[in-house]
């Protein structure tokens, strides 16, 4: 999980940055939950010091119930820069007002990462104190800044928090200077302020490059960039700055978006490994952090927009009589994977490197336009499609995530985050659609979910708690969801365990029976969804019809009947 939040002195305000981050990795011991570690920065009314926070958020898989716990780490408080104080949990102001005015803005991001060691959270927090130049009446630029970075790890199993290092930025505005021009019809004169810039000096913690465990340290001076291993917080690499230096993890997305597509001796093109380029040479960092020297593929933007190589399968996007088409060019046979008057919006393929999954706009000939959003998805081994899945919005995906080989999600963009736009899980092999709950989590799946098989689960949105006389209904595979019609649902077999009613299975439907009611499900009913053997279907109209009442209030991950 990433999460960011800024505190400005003077002009009170608060923003909200998030992104998160999933890593596949060996788990030491699974133990059913949902778990997000955010780490904030806090101080007393009046402190001149910050405290970190470490906040554990858990949500047991098996109920939907969440919890909380909390650790305060007094004994690693910090400084703020001199002349400053907190003023509240968001802000924090210059002491003395007679002084030339300063200013100060907090920022802290988290990650939680699944590894060989345990879940760790990692977290990043910048200090930056500066000064405000007033260049006209339009322009008002940050000068003699001054940004303070410290990168911490909190070990969930331990529950310790280590400081893994710190650097400080200076920052010096370089003097503003104009051009003058001359209007070509008025003759008339007039200047423009000309691009500004910093000097820089001291040292920075850039970037976490949390799949490929590493961060990186650049220093001004040297001109140069370390990396470290962030498990272990030892030296891997230096590279020079940019525009060599660090480019990017070597995915699928640097290639389909920038066009820096790599060549490999290995079956698949791309991964999670970071790219830099040095003295004109690209080199990958593996996954144990040896480094080898690899080449920039190179081809025909006629011939291919992008290529990728999966399983030792050819793919790429090629305009074809004035369309662009995803394809496979296996043997030099050109085979078009989508279809014509499509829009392609976005490319991605499952963690096992078996399915493509394509996201487009499909295209009505008779309305000319652009109508519903589909997924098309490809068996890359069996080089044939496997289904089309039409898709809940119109809005193109975003944050796109794989939570295993057959269940990705992704948020629908949209600039203003209206209330009814979710996260949206899809099975790609069953077309099984969920949805998360609304605002449920905001910041893009701030968790990792800690599962010891996650084929049993065709959805992992946020699970749902469902009480019946006060009592938690305990959920024996996939959790208790919220379906793409906006109904909750649950495994008949577990509801009928929860509300301690008989269940019979005859000629093609499903009985529930308590208190002499009886609810009758039909099997083949659009709304139910069968998975591996297991009915799920939605509960409310089961419920009412047993003689219980249901309760949901907006749209909240708990319900109660009674």
């Amino acid at each position: 999980m990433l999460r960011s939040r800024w505190l400005h002195s003077s002009i009170f305000m608060i923003l909200f940055f998030s992104i998160s981050i999933f890593a596949f990795a060996k788990t030491v011991e699974a133990a059913n939950q949902r778990i997000s570690i955010q780490v904030d920065f806090i101080g007393a009314e009046g402190s001149d010091k910050i405290v970190p926070e470490v906040n554990v958020h858990l949500i047991d898989l098996s109920t939907g119930e969440a919890k909380e716990e909390t650790f305060l780490f007094n004994d690693q408080a910090f400084n703020l820069p001199q002349g400053f104080q907190v003023k509240n949990r968001w802000e924090v102001v210059q002491v003395k007002k007679d002084m030339v005015p300063e200013f100060f803005r907090m920022n802290y991001s988290s990650y939680t990462v699944n590894t060989t060691e345990g879940i760790m959270g990692y977290a990043l927090y910048e200090g930056k104190s500066y000064k405000k130049k007033v260049v006209d009446e339009w322009v008002t630029l940050e000068e003699d800044g001054i940004n303070r970075k410290r990168l911490y790890v909190f070990n969930y199993t331990t529950k310790e928090l280590k400081l893994l290092k710190e650097s400080t930025l200076y920052e010096k505005l370089r003097p503003i200077t104009y051009s003058y021009h001359t209007d070509l019809k008025t003759k008339e004169k007039f200047k423009s302020m000309d691009p500004w810039d910093y000097i820089n000096s001291g040292t920075s913690l850039d970037k976490l490059f949390i799949n490929a465990d590493l961060y990186s340290l650049s220093d001004n001076t040297s001109k140069t960039t370390v990396l470290y291993s962030l498990s272990k917080n030892t030296y891997v690499a230096t590279v020079p700055f940019d525009p060599e230096g660090i480019l990017s993890p070597k995915t699928l997305t640097l290639c389909s978006r920038n066009s820096r597509c790599f060549e490999s001796n290995e079956s698949t093109s791309f991964n999670d490994n970071v790219v830099f380029m040095k003295s004109g040479r690209y080199y990958e960092i593996l996954k144990n952090h040896s480094i080898k020297e690899i080449k920039k593929t190179t081809y025909d933007w006629w011939q291919y927009q992008w290529r990728i190589v999966v399983n030792n399968h050819v793919f790429g996007e090629r305009r074809i009589n004035g369309w662009d088409y995803i394809i496979s060019t296996d043997n030099n046979k050109v085979t078009k994977l989508s279809e014509r008057y499509t829009f392609v919006r976005e490319v991605t393929v499952s963690p096992d490197h078996k399915y493509l999954a394509i996201f487009e706009a499909s295209y009505n000939k008779e309305k000319s336009k652009y109508e519903e959003d589909q997924v098309r998805i490809y068996d890359i081994n069996k080089q044939k499609e496997v289904r089309v899945i039409k898709l809940p919005y119109r809005e193109a995906p975003i944050n796109i995530i794989w939570h295993s080989n057959t269940v990705l999600q992704y948020r629908p963009f949209s600039t203003n985050n209206p209330s009814y736009i979710r996260n949206v899980n899809v099975e790609i092999l069953t077309g099984i659609i969920t949805k998360d709950l609304p605002g449920g989590y905001e910041i893009e799946n701030a968790y990792f979910i800690d599962v010891a098989d996650r084929d049993n689960y065709f959805s992992f949105a946020r699970p749902l708690e469902i009480r019946y006389q006060e009592k938690l209904i305990k959920y024996t595979k996939q959790p208790s969801f919220e379906g793409e019609n906006g109904l909750v649902y649950c495994s008949l077999k577990d509801l009928a365990n929860g509300l301690g009613a008989d269940i019979k299975v005859e000629s093609g439907a499903v009985k529930l029976t308590l208190n002499g009611k009886t609810a009758t499900v039909d099997l083949k009913d659009k709304q139910v969804i069968l998975y591996e053997g297991t009915a799920y279907a939605p509960i409310k109209s089961i419920i009412l019809k047993l003689g219980l009442q249901y309760k949901r209030e907006n749209l909240a991950s708990q319900i109660n009947l009674e």
